[in-house]
């Protein structure tokens, strides 16, 4: 009779026990496959919002929320700068590229952002149809957002004041012009314009008269403001000495994604090695769990396995049973802890396209969730 066959049938004939090993190892593996799944993604992601981004200057406040909010997208901006502030910080011969960025509307949660064309270029950004706005209240869409809200090049919309969904609409419609290919960044949850065109609807709150398109670029009455710069340096140089510079001699605050994403890191690891602690800990629970199921199933078949033993079975075979009823427990295990990883990560998934219509990607193996597989499998033969 086959070997594992047998050891199957031994272990359906103890489906208590066999089943709780098998929680202890699915919610184990589960645990620290999910913890991997999340951190390789989670890594990913970010590494490709921050771009090349050098440094972001915004207003005094919080410098992991001026990241958050300028590069990532996920949280509120500190405040607004005036241009005229930032614009010898433009001119400054240390930087290469400076990007500036406007917002405070949205559509349907999807955030409005008045920026230049150099915004989507640090992302890769071209138009799948379409093409770059270059006239006022002509917009691009990113690939999630033309998704999400079925636009098109030709149609059109209006905005909402705030930057999450509401009903307080502008009066002034957005002409769809282009829709950028997917990036896999936050380009791709993104609605972009000319910073002229968020000027004008916030006038428009001020104003009961709607400005005309070709009025925009007349001169403006008040100052024109902008929610942060983002900025990439001819070399390393520049993000030593300007960063100092802005910080101590202006009202303006500048962060560098780089180092405030690495403390992020930082305070978030302490509870990932909690976490993944807890998940070897269950591993191992499983592992003794097994073995005390096979010990006590041992006891309990003495007398059949004396009368296989008497059948002309060897000690090794009937060890090698018992080695195959470990196995198929732990890889059992295993399985459904796969199976657990990925339905929590699409829960996450789904949480996060909820709140800031992001996600961490995609559910393939991982280098980690192979390493894995043969410390269950010990754990099995123990």
């Amino acid at each position: 009779m086959n070997l594992f066959y047998l050891a199957w049938r031994n272990i359906l004939a103890n489906p208590l026990g066999s089943a709780l090993s098998i929680v202890l190892i699915a919610m184990g593996t589960g645990l620290i496959s999910l913890l991997l799944q999340v951190n390789r993604n989670l890594d990913q992601q970010i590494n490709r919002n921050l771009g090349e981004i050098d440094m972001v200057v915004g207003a005094k406040g919080a410098p992991l929320q001026l990241i958050l909010s300028a590069v990532l997208q996920i949280d509120d901006p500190t405040g607004n700068i005036l241009l005229d502030e930032v614009a010898p910080i433009m001119r400054n011969p240390m930087v290469k590229t400076a990007i500036p960025l406007a917002y405070g509307d949205n559509y349907r949660g999807y955030r409005i952002v008045g920026t230049s064309a150099a915004y989507p270029v640090i992302y890769g950004g071209t138009p799948a149809v379409g093409r770059i706005w270059d006239a006022p209240f002509e917009v691009c869409l990113g690939s999630g957002v033309a998704k999400a809200t079925g636009l098109q090049p030709g149609d059109s919309f209006e905005g909402s004041h705030g930057l999450a969904a509401s009903t307080e609409h502008h009066e002034q419609p957005f002409s769809v012009v282009g829709v950028f290919r997917p990036t896999g960044t936050v380009l791709d949850q993104l609605i972009l314009t000319n910073l002229e065109s968020i000027w004008a609807v916030h006038e428009e709150n001020d104003s009961p008269a709607i400005p005309a398109a070709d009025s925009i670029h007349q001169e403006p009455t008040a100052p024109r403001e902008i929610t942060a710069l983002l900025l990439q340096f001819r070399s390393p140089l520049g993000t030593l000495t300007l960063g100092r510079t802005i910080n101590e001699n202006t009202r303006l605050q500048a962060a560098v994604p780089a180092f405030e994403i690495s403390k992020l890191n930082q305070s978030l690891g302490l509870g990932t090695e909690t976490l993944r602690a807890l998940g070897i800990s269950l591993i191992l629970l499983a592992g003794a769990s097994v073995f005390a199921a096979l010990y006590q199933a041992l006891e309990d078949r003495r007398y059949e396995l004396a009368v296989l033993r008497a059948m002309g079975a060897s000690p090794k075979r009937l060890a090698g049973l018992l080695c195959a009823e470990g196995l198929l427990l732990a890889i059992t295990g295993f399985n459904f802890g796969l199976l657990i990883s990925r339905l929590g990560l699409l829960m996450i998934n789904g949480q996060l396209r909820a709140a800031f219509h992001q996600d961490l990607g995609g559910t393939s193996i991982l280098p980690g969730e192979l390493l894995l597989l043969p410390a269950v499998l010990a754990v099995g033969l123990c």
